[in-house]
C-alpha cells in the first residue's frame, strides 16, 4: 500500500512537471533550435553583409551582420529583412508563437551600427 501511494505521487509529480512547460519555454527551445540551424550555414552573404552569427537568447534570436560591400545602408537592410519575415509564413508563424528577431549590424572595424527587433507586434504596424 505505501508503495501504491509512493508510486502515485512520483506519477503525479511528473505529470505536473511535464505540465508546466510554458509557451516561453517552448518559444525559447525552438529559437535555440532555430539559431542553431542558421549557424550551421553560416557565413552567409546578404546584400553586401556577411551573417556571421547566429544565437538563441530565451526566445531572441540575433543574427549578427557584417558590413562587406554594402549595396543598402543598414536602415534599408533592416527595413527589407523586417518585410521578408513578416510576409514569410513560417517565420510570421514563429513571431507569432513569441519568437523574436534582433539584427544587430556592425562595421567593419566591430563597431555596432544597427539594432532593431524584428517581433510580432512590430509585423502588424
Amino acid at each position: 500500500m505505501r508503495y501504491v501511494k509512493i508510486l502515485t505521487m512520483a506519477c503525479l509529480g511528473l505529470v505536473l512537471s511535464a505540465c508546466s512547460s510554458t509557451q516561453h519555454d517552448q518559444a525559447a527551445e525552438a529559437a535555440s533550435q532555430r539559431a542553431d540551424m542558421i549557424a550551421q550555414l553560416l557565413p552567409m552573404d546578404i546584400e553586401g553583409y556577411s551573417l556571421v552569427r547566429a544565437r538563441a537568447q530565451d526566445a531572441i534570436i540575433e543574427l549578427t551582420l557584417l558590413e562587406k560591400n554594402a549595396k543598402k545602408a543598414p536602415g534599408q537592410l533592416f527595413s527589407g529583412l523586417k518585410r521578408r519575415y513578416c510576409e514569410d509564413n513560417d517565420i510570421r508563424s514563429m513571431l507569432d508563437s513569441g519568437i523574436s528577431y534582433t539584427i544587430l549590424v556592425r562595421d567593419t572595424r566591430g563597431r555596432q551600427i544597427l539594432n532593431n527587433a524584428i517581433t510580432s507586434p512590430s509585423c502588424a504596424s
